[in-house]
């Protein structure tokens, strides 16, 4: 079985006070699709990462994995480029928006901490 990099679905869950079944169930899925989906046995997909931001009313990026060191923060601001680019060609403004304003951040604190 692969492992996909770790999101922070839980983490935004935890943080709003909802528990797996909840989230399932407003998600119209099972409380084990959101296990698998936090623990990484399955891609969080964009269509997956969309449903669950509105959900839990956060931005989309907010579920991405976090970054770390240098080769982990290239590999995260590049999925995050890959994602928005998707996001702009689906019609997904709003949430291309957002992850445009966080992948701008990002870049800016990847640029302060290598210098």
């Amino acid at each position: 079985m692969t492992i996909h990099p770790q999101n922070r679905i839980k983490d935004a869950r935890v943080a709003r006070g909802i528990t797996q079944e909840a989230l399932a169930d407003a998600l119209d899925t099972s409380s084990a699709q959101i296990h698998k989906l936090e623990n990484g046995k399955v891609t969080l997909s964009l269509a997956w990462m969309l449903r669950i931001a509105e959900v839990l009313r956060c931005p989309p990026s907010d579920l991405l994995p976090a970054m770390g060191d240098h080769a982990a923060i290239r590999e995260a601001l590049a999925e995050k480029a890959a994602i928005l680019k998707r996001l702009i060609a689906d019609g997904h403004l709003k949430a291309a928006s957002e992850l445009a304003s966080d992948l701008a951040k990002a870049i800016k604190d990847a640029d302060q901490n290598t210098a």
